[in-house]
Formats: C-alpha cells, structure tokens, sequence
C-alpha cells in the first residue's frame, strides 16, 4: 500500500507538474494470458534469451524483473518475515514486473507490467507509471505474449 502523505505529495505534484496527461499504455487483445502471471513472465524472459542468442545485441540482455509478494514463498509466518526484510531493503509496492534500463524512442527506458486473465494494474502500479513517465520513461501495461513481442520488437528497433 502507498502511503497517504505520499498519494497525497503524487496529488500536489500532479497539479503541479500535470502528471495525469502523462500516457500509460495498455497493450494486448481480448485473448489474454491464461494462468498465473509467473509463467508469463518466465516466456518473455525465454523469449529476451532467444533474441539476444539470435542478434547479439546487449539491449536483449539488459532487462531485469523487480521481485514482488510472489516470490516471497513459505508458510505465513516466513511470508511475513520476508515481507519485513523486503521492504527494509527498499521493495516497494506496485513498481511494475519488467525494468528495461535502454533509451530508445525518446525515453529514459521502459517499465512493463505483465497481467493475465482480466486482472488489472492496481492503485499503486498507475501511481508509478503517472510517476516514471513523468521521469520520461515509457510505461506499459501488456496482458498477452504477442502484444509483450511487439512492444520489444518496436522499442529495440532503430528510430
């Protein structure tokens, strides 16, 4: 959960610096991935192996999941404890699933967020895509394979 006095300094600098015009894509079709959101992301990291076995290029290699609750693991009380120790170490909740740290097509880099079924962004993960892209990064939001392909194929290609 996001804190209030933060939503509340996001409110202030939305007025300030107009965060809401700040575009937050949605990508992919009404066939969705099925089943759970770690098997997704486990296909687009294959998927980012192939394509830099395939071209060489580094911009494949350089992308980097953000962990999150599910991979916390064990029975409640060890979920706590790592929950805990996560967020001592910095985890914060609702940054999104995939980090591409390249700069291409005008931005500083690309956020992805991978969701499955119906399930959509929460509160705190349009909070941080109003905030990344207002840092001048390019923020996603992808529910199938192919859409996730094309977003990649289009961000790594020359401008």
């Amino acid at each position: 959960m996001i804190p209030q006095y933060v939503k509340d300094e996001i409110d202030k600098r939305n007025q300030k610096f107009d965060l809401e015009n700040h575009k937050i894509g949605f990508l992919g079709n009404d066939e969705s991935e099925k089943g759970i959101e770690d098997d997704f992301q486990k296909r687009c990291f294959e998927w980012f192996s192939q394509m830099f076995l395939e071209t060489f290029d580094p911009r494949w290699f350089m992308s980097f999941s953000v962990p999150n609750g599910a991979m916390m693991g064990g029975n409640p009380k060890q979920r706590m404890i790592n929950a805990v120790k996560f967020k001592a170490c910095g985890l914060k909740p609702g940054v999104l699933d995939i980090v591409t740290p390249v700069q291409a097509h005008g931005f500083a880099g690309l956020f992805t967020e991978l969701k499955v079924k119906n399930n959509k962004p929460s509160e705190e993960q349009i909070y941080w895509c109003k905030l990344l892209t207002w840092q001048g990064y390019n923020c996603q939001i992808v529910n199938s394979f192919e859409a996730f392909q094309d977003l990649y194929l289009w961000y790594f290609s020359r401008e």
